[in-house]
């Protein structure tokens, strides 16, 4: 990541740090969201998402699968964010030879639940 996305990563992180705050009690409860798990997302890594849905293709899913609903989504970022593979799992996302795989994300679980779900559904 060049200099100028670094510079964008950070500004909208700010930005939306920003809304946040702003926020009243109601409009945060409205989203059944705690602001402490909002702002953690809002401040992960910023391959974080890309990470997420790179292994969530892995297993035939997409964005709208894995956002919906919305705390399961919270719930998959954090696992990820927490990870402590994300190198492998960057390296097995773009191709390279590791022997990290889809059956070593903490997510393994959850992506394949969603799929069964969508393959039922």
């Amino acid at each position: 990541m060049g200099i100028f996305e670094k510079l964008a990563t950070y500004l909208a992180q700010r930005r939306e740090l920003g809304e946040l705050d702003a926020m009243a009690d109601t409009e945060l409860s409205d989203l059944a969201l705690e602001p402490h798990a909002l702002r953690q997302t809002i401040l992960a890594r910023p391959q974080l998402r890309r990470q997420v849905l790179g292994m969530a293709e892995k297993f035939g899913l997409t964005d709208e699968d894995i956002s919906h609903p919305h705390w399961r989504e919270m719930e998959i970022l954090e696992r990820c964010q927490n990870c402590d593979r994300p190198r492998a799992c960057r390296w097995y996302l773009s191709g390279r030879a590791t022997e990290f795989g889809p059956q070593h994300c903490p997510n393994a679980a959850t992506y394949g639940e969603i799929a069964r779900e969508k393959g039922a559904g």
